[in-house]
């Protein structure tokens, strides 16, 4: 801030310039100062709020846990929430696992039995929200209130062993989780998910939420992160995809819900990782059923993406390679149904 001495506050050259100048002096500082450069004055707060939300607020990122998602709730209600355009949730917590520590450690006992204390009970007060639904009501609460989100990402590192501590990009709460719960060294051992914390089940709130919400979406995408070096059939079974079937909402007139609920969605991109969608055959053909009738839901869609970590289920001499995913029957019954004269499908994307 300039200082000239025996100006009257709210008065000074910095205050005298436009928004637009603002903003472009803003796009030079770091988080840090652009902070402090908020607090200087109400007027400067102002004159930031747009470059602050387009750059830092119009993609965002939270883990589904309680702690993430009471911020991702107050998020929705400030004034920050009109410039989301893109929630991404994941990866899931993963706290049903033992503690861990590090060997080598120089925590003593007393630390230790502290720490997993402290874990423990982020871990039984995660279970106690799934268990009883609130995960579910705060998503739908956020999305009634982030109007503009054109895109929902779901992600699931499946190998999040091999990445003990959190990337500075990644999801709202892990930080936390690594920093503040586990004290930098703690870490649950990675674990199949259960039925309440998986990625299945994630997605199929947030659609309900969004569908309640009738938010213009237009992209939904699931991310499976694969790490170089580990061995794809032990991710299948620690995907947060596999421990339930996927399923989709439906339309629900009685509930105010219209049948174009999905008229904007475009792209769809699906990660298949439970075997009973996959290798039993009625449980086959009824996720066949479920997949077509909300893909007939979303008539401009036009790119289909299916990931499939379909090897639950393969012989153990199977190869695990595309060739196998191309001709296994949830690829050949989806395809055969979806490509008719009055799709609009112009491209689907099979990845292994």
């Amino acid at each position: 801030m300039f200082f000239v001495r025996g100006r009257k506050p709210g008065t000074g050259p910095l205050l005298q310039l436009s928004t637009e100048i603002i903003e472009a002096i803003s796009a030079y500082l770091s988080i840090d100062a652009l902070e402090n450069l908020r607090l200087a004055c109400r007027e400067l707060e102002y004159k930031t709020q747009r470059h602050i939300g387009r750059t830092y607020f119009q993609a965002i990122k939270f883990m589904p846990s309680r702690y993430a998602l009471k911020v991702l709730v107050a998020l929705s209600k400030s004034r920050m929430a009109r410039y989301v355009k893109t929630l991404a949730l994941g990866p899931p917590s993963n706290d049903l696992g033992f503690v861990r520590f590090p060997p080598g450690n120089n925590l003593s006992t007393a630390s230790q039995s502290r720490i997993e204390s402290n874990m423990f009970n982020y871990s039984e007060e995660n279970r106690m929200m799934r268990t009883l639904g609130e995960d579910a009501g705060m998503i739908n609460t956020a999305l009634q209130n982030l109007h503009g989100i054109t895109k929902l990402v779901f992600l699931d590192p499946s190998f999040n062993s091999c990445h003990p501590t959190p990337s500075p990009s990644g999801s709202y709460g892990e930080h936390y989780l690594h920093e503040k719960v586990g004290a930098g060294s703690a870490k649950f051992d990675t674990s199949a998910t259960d039925a309440t914390q998986s990625m299945a089940r994630l997605f199929l709130v947030t659609l309900h939420a969004a569908e309640s919400a009738a938010l213009p979406v237009q992209c939904i995408t699931m991310k499976l992160t694969m790490y170089a070096g580990v061995n794809p059939h032990v991710g299948s079974k620690t995907s947060g995809f596999a421990s339930h079937p996927l399923y989709f909402p439906t339309a629900r007139l009685d509930h105010g819900i219209s049948d174009d609920a999905w008229a904007h969605l475009s792209v769809l991109r699906l990660h298949i990782g439970h075997r009973d969608d996959v290798w039993q055959e009625l449980q086959r053909g009824r996720f066949v059923e479920r997949t077509i009738a909300f893909l007939s839901r979303a008539p401009a869609l036009h790119t289909l993406g299916l990931t499939m970590m379909e090897n639950h289920g393969l012989p153990t001499q199977q190869p695990y390679n595309l060739s196998t995913i191309w001709n296994s029957p949830t690829s050949i019954l989806l395809a055969s149904t979806i490509y008719s004269p009055s799709s609009n499908l112009f491209e689907v994307l099979y990845t292994d």
